[in-house]
């Protein structure tokens, strides 16, 4: 764990304290008003993705382990993290040389839903065979199939058998997903879980249960009993759906609301820069969600050709130096966070520091030397061509972004100072990054769209592997999108994805960053940041880099003096 780094990011995070004493609030001293931009889609723990749903749900439900805003491992339902040194991790190798990866967690004593009925180790199983069931489609699906069984020899004890040659390197948070009641779930059909009774109602382990829902307007969270870790220091969470952000601020200032949770983005800043005084605080938290340029490597008309243009390394370099990616990351970012040097940002544990990468700062002049070079000479027009080709490329964006909207302006506009025509076409972000989508299936030049992944480079690296390339005899279903092939960057991938040992995979995935940097089949341009917008007096609110919900802690908040 790279601690400067991640000490500097918590510094980025943290808003500025204020000054004058915040005016009385509207709700009792043990309730918290959180307010959402919209109403959960559903309260069925496996099928929420929205950040409405799960920070909702991270109120409601629980882990066996959990992950802090810094990345240390805390037992929840579990009695302790398990782990090789302590035992509760086993590694051995199989008769077929492939490395087996057997995970044991003992239950708290006397952990129990929020019903009252027993935690047992048969829950988990359950949730288990549920999550890993296509036919379900959790979002946990991926991460469930890469498990070969998990076994309850007793009420308390869980045993996670990996499948042979899956090495997951956060193990311990392996379970959590599958901490799902097995009495009002069994039997429920598949196809109505995200509107079951479950669902309207459902039942979890976390330290706030619900309590009432006021049609489309709010829904109540109230502190349960039988928390495994104790009672929560709140009374009550009560979550309001509002879509008037000005209206809001209103609210916030006046301490009609605690906390604004994903409803205001950096271009906000400003805005509530101006309330702070009035005892709010902003929270600022660079996110593991990297927005990017991907290079398109193969021929848009014959996939199995190289790209008439961007196949050249040459010219990616020109392109990547006409772009002031610093100024592009601040106005992003609004400077809380530093410009990215690869395909893995910080906080990732593996991020590099700029004297470890290839990296290409801002020089159009030298831009245009390459070009020139490379016999991409300007016509009369001022775009380049070279044997009648014209240096002309579409830039497809995914929708719904202010940060990258502006970002591919400023692409489109740095590039045609050099020569370079572009074109920008706006796309869904789901169709966009399907299967049968403009990037899986190659149509495309350059391609300004996020990935969101989490500290362990497994999964980032994954997106670069030569096997990911989407071709037709994978059904395109591959996440390689610039079609880049190395084999030297698969190989370390395939030795630090076969072994837990730290130091070895610290040294693979800084040569696989060496490599990337080098080749540069994608550009990275900044991470997305978090905005979260609470009262200043409440305590223990800790936002987190990876895809965690603000209500991770829950049960610790608290309010306090300024």
């Amino acid at each position: 764990m790279r601690r400067g780094v991640l000490a500097a990011m918590t510094a980025l995070a943290i808003g500025a304290a204020c000054s004058a004493i915040p005016g009385p609030r509207a709700a009792a001293g043990d309730t918290a008003v959180v307010a959402l931009r919209d109403q959960p889609e559903t309260l069925f723990a496996p099928l929420a993705t929205s950040t409405e749903a799960l920070t909702v749900l991270g109120a409601m439900t629980e882990g066996l382990v959990a992950e802090d805003e810094n990345g240390d491992l805390e037992a929840r339902l579990a009695e302790r993290v398990p782990t090789i040194e302590n035992g509760d991790a086993i590694l051995a190798r199989g008769s077929d040389g492939q490395n087996a990866l057997t995970v044991r967690f003992r239950l708290r004593e006397g952990a129990r839903w929020q019903d009252g009925s027993p935690i047992r180790a048969s829950d988990i199983r359950f949730g288990w065979m549920l999550v890993s069931s296509r036919e379900v489609k959790a979002a946990q699906y991926g991460a469930a199939s890469r498990i070969q069984d998990v076994r309850a020899p007793d009420d308390r004890t869980v045993e996670v058998v990996y499948r042979p040659g899956e090495l997951d390197a956060r193990y311990a948070l392996c379970c959590n997903a599958f901490v799902l009641p097995e009495a009002p779930l069994h039997g429920v059909p598949v196809a109505t879980l995200a509107e079951s009774a479950f669902a309207r109602a459902p039942i979890y382990a976390g330290p706030f249960a619900l309590k009432e829902r006021q049609g489309n307007t709010s829904l109540t969270l109230e502190r349960s009993p039988y928390y495994a870790l104790g009672q929560a220091r709140l009374r009550s969470i009560v979550f309001v759906f509002r879509s008037d952000p000005d209206g809001l601020l209103q609210d916030l200032s006046a301490h009609r609301v605690d906390l604004a949770a994903g409803v205001y983005g950096i271009e906000s800043a400003g805005a509530l820069s101006s309330i702070e005084p009035r005892g709010v605080r902003a929270y600022y938290t660079p996110t593991l969600a990297l927005e990017h340029l991907d290079f398109n490597l193969r021929d848009p008309t014959n996939l199995y050709k190289p790209h008439p243009i961007l196949a050249a390394r040459e010219v990616r370099v020109a392109l990547t130096l006409a772009i002031d990616r610093e100024k592009l990351a601040r106005t992003a970012t609004a400077g809380r966070a530093p410009l990215p040097l690869s395909y893995l940002p910080a906080p990732s544990w593996a991020a590099l520091t700029p004297a470890d990468v290839t990296t290409y700062g801002f020089d159009p002049a030298a831009a245009e030397r390459i070009l020139d070079a490379a016999g991409w000479l300007r016509a009369p027009d001022g775009i380049r061509v070279r044997q009648g080709t014209r240096l002309q490329l579409r830039l497809t964006v995914g929708s719904g972004s202010v940060q990258r909207d502006q970002a591919a302006s400023q692409i489109a506009d740095a590039l045609g100072k050099i020569g370079v025509a572009i074109t920008v076409d706006n796309a869904v972000m789901t169709s966009m990054t399907s299967s049968r989508g403009q990037l899986a299936t190659g149509q495309f030049d350059l391609a300004l769209y996020a990935w969101v992944g989490d500290r362990d480079p497994y999964g980032w690296s994954l997106l670069y592997y030569k096997a990911q390339i989407p071709v037709l005899a994978n059904g395109f279903g591959g996440q390689n999108f610039p079609g880049w092939s190395d084999d030297r960057f698969s190989t370390l991938a395939d030795e630090a994805a076969s072994t837990l040992d730290i130091d070895t995979r610290r040294a693979r995935y800084t040569e696989m960053q060496r490599i990337w940097t080098t080749a540069l089949p994608a550009v990275p341009l900044f991470q997305r940041i978090q905005v979260d917008v609470a009262d200043a007096r409440l305590r223990e609110f800790r936002p987190q880099p990876a895809r965690r919900p603000v209500t991770w802690n829950a049960a610790r908040w608290s309010f306090g003096g300024v």
